[in-house]
């Protein structure tokens, strides 16, 4: 923690002054993606984890088309509340993306099932969702 900590102060002082606000994101990316990193390695000596690779790809092509759609959209419009409405339908085109990569499971399912279960209210609304997804897993 103290190295991230470290590494944010490094990146930070020069992005920020580069990239203003952006500067700050980005010395933060970094500096969350070297602790998660170095986690995973300490874990890696200990336990026998392996990344899932072929799920962080199809989740980087997801986010990937997600932010696109989102960024081009958001250069657009200057309208606050219009990019708040596109955020949600950014959300939904990488839940939708994700179905043509084969991305869901039946863990996913059984999540579901947990959900409409603990949610009546929206237990409708969830099942049918989970009977959709069924479909593709």
């Amino acid at each position: 923690v103290i190295a991230t900590t470290l590494l944010f102060i490094l990146f930070a002082i020069p992005l920020i002054h580069l990239f203003s606000s952006s500067g700050s994101a980005i010395a933060y990316s970094l500096s969350v993606t070297f602790l998660g990193a170095i986690s995973f390695l300490y874990l890696k000596k200990f336990l026998k984890i392996r990344l899932p690779f072929k799920s962080i790809i199809k989740l980087l092509i997801a986010c990937s088309i997600s932010f696109s759609f989102l960024y081009f959209i958001t250069n657009i419009i200057s309208n606050m509340l219009l990019e708040i409405v596109f955020i949600f339908v950014a959300a939904l085109i990488y839940l939708i993306s994700l179905i043509p990569l084969k991305f869901y499971t039946k863990e996913d399912m059984f999540v579901l099932d947990f959900f409409a279960e603990r949610l009546p209210i929206f237990k409708k609304h969830i099942i049918g969702i989970r009977n959709y997804l069924s479909r593709f897993v």
